[in-house]
């Protein structure tokens, strides 16, 4: 996992995206708590399992032959299985060395 920094309040193309900038409130909403608590955050790709997470989500829709290539189907699609999401999360809370953004 890699450390970062927090999201600048005013982040460019991030801030006219409605989820980039709902993540950028988000962020700074919980780093607020930082100084009375431990304040971890995990920046993930998209959560993927075979009995839950997006993949059950867009499952149906591929099925059907309506889901596509996105650009020219070369770029990469960031993930993490639902499994190693839980057990990074347990972790995480389990060890309280973690006080930082991390991300997969």
């Amino acid at each position: 996992m890699t450390l970062l920094k927090p999201i600048p309040k005013r982040a460019g193309i991030l801030q006219m995206i409605s989820w980039g900038k709902l993540c950028i409130d988000w962020e700074h909403e919980a780093l607020e708590a930082a100084g009375s608590s431990r304040v971890v955050l995990f920046r993930t790709g998209i959560v993927l399992g075979k009995d839950g997470g997006a993949l059950q989500k867009m499952y149906s829709t591929f099925k059907l032959g309506l889901g596509g290539i996105i650009g020219n189907g070369k770029q990469p699609f960031s993930w993490i299985s639902l499994s190693d999401i839980a057990d990074a999360v347990v972790f995480t809370i389990e060890n309280e060395i973690f006080q930082a953004l991390l991300m997969q």
